[in-house]
């Protein structure tokens, strides 16, 4: 098992972290179950998505470039 708090083990996305709980400049912390971040969300199964909609994930913003998506689509899995 993971000790991390920030990992969300969903089925077939190996990097998904909450970035909640890191120190803000303020003093504040940020806040969890605000920020997920993930390495491709394109690769969950079933019991994937739903663990990430269990979380409460409403919003999935891309980040790649067209040059990044490109290759992603050329890549097989």
């Amino acid at each position: 098992m993971d000790a991390d708090p920030r990992h969300l083990p969903w089925d077939a996305c190996f990097n998904v972290r909450d970035l909640g709980g890191f120190p803000a400049r303020d003093g504040h912390v940020t806040r969890w179950r605000a920020v997920v971040r993930a390495d491709n969300i394109c690769r969950l199964t079933h019991h994937g998505r739903a663990a990430l909609a269990r979380y409460g994930i409403r919003t999935a913003i891309d980040l790649r470039s067209k040059k990044e998506l490109a290759l992603a689509r050329a890549t097989p899995i």
